[in-house]
């Protein structure tokens, strides 16, 4: 593949990372509306806000409402983490993460408003609300991950535990990870407002294990255009990253 193609591609992964993280981010606040427990770093986040409500504005213009500054506040904790357990082996390049989860924020802020009518107070649509955002995330995730571009702190956080220790793997540090963040949303909702249960519930359970199965199930539906898309002739080795297509003997793919 020749220098122009590649530019071409790398825009095209761009444009569907961007689209993967505006649709996870247009989740994120179906979920907070639906008000039936929330992914455990947003949780967090909100309960933070009970702490401050640090907004970013330009003029009259909100860049970043108190929760998306909490979220990219727990992001930037999540690299110092990081540097703190490679020490040397911090690679620079692993900065970029702080910009994804500043395009996060703010993808969070704005996609806000666009969700806001879906707010009703019958518990049986908030449930079918729940239930949506996270069939949502999990189609946002598949997207993100298909580019094959920046991993979020979360997930590089878990990458730098398993360098240093070589222990455990991502799934199960990520999955301390949200544990961790969830147990801190309980405590920090309970001493400010003596309500440890107003972000963390049936959602937060459900979100830290149905997107990822459904993740399995999108990727299967539409891992291979999403590869097409973003890798051209060689969205085999995409597909292969993913198990879609298996090496048996030199080959057994899955259509």
């Amino acid at each position: 593949m020749d220098k122009k193609a590649k530019t071409t591609f790398l825009i095209k992964r761009w444009i569907i990372y961007l689209i993967g993280v505006f649709i996870v981010a247009i989740a994120t606040n179906l979920s907070i509306v639906a008000a039936r427990g929330i992914a455990p770093g947003t949780a967090l986040a909100m309960a933070l806000t009970h702490l401050a409500e640090p907004v970013i504005k330009i003029g009259s213009l909100t860049i970043f409402d108190a929760k998306s500054t909490w979220m990219f506040v727990c992001a930037i904790a999540s690299v110092i983490a990081q540097l703190i357990i490679l020490g040397k082996e911090f690679k620079p390049v692993r900065l970029l993460q702080l910009l994804v989860a500043l395009i996060f924020s703010l993808f969070i802020t704005k996609a806000g408003p666009l969700v806001e009518w879906c707010r009703t107070d019958k518990m049986w649509l908030q449930y079918v609300e729940l239930i949506i955002s996270l069939i949502i995330t999990a189609l946002g995730f598949t997207i993100v991950v298909s580019a094959r571009l920046i991993t979020m702190p979360p997930e590089n956080l878990a990458l730098a535990i398993i360098q240093r220790f070589k222990k455990g793997t991502v799934g199960g540090w990520r999955v301390f990870y949200d544990v961790l963040c969830a147990v801190l949303a309980v405590i920090i909702s309970w001493i400010l407002i003596k309500k440890p249960l107003q972000y963390v519930n049936i959602g937060t359970v459900l979100a830290a294990f149905i997107p990822g199965l459904l993740v399995d199930v999108f990727m299967r539906i539409i891992g291979k255009p999403l590869a097409v898309f973003c890798f051209g002739k060689d969205y085999e080795e995409s597909l292969r990253m993913f198990g879609l297509i298996k090496d048996n003997a030199g080959a057994a793919k899955a259509e």
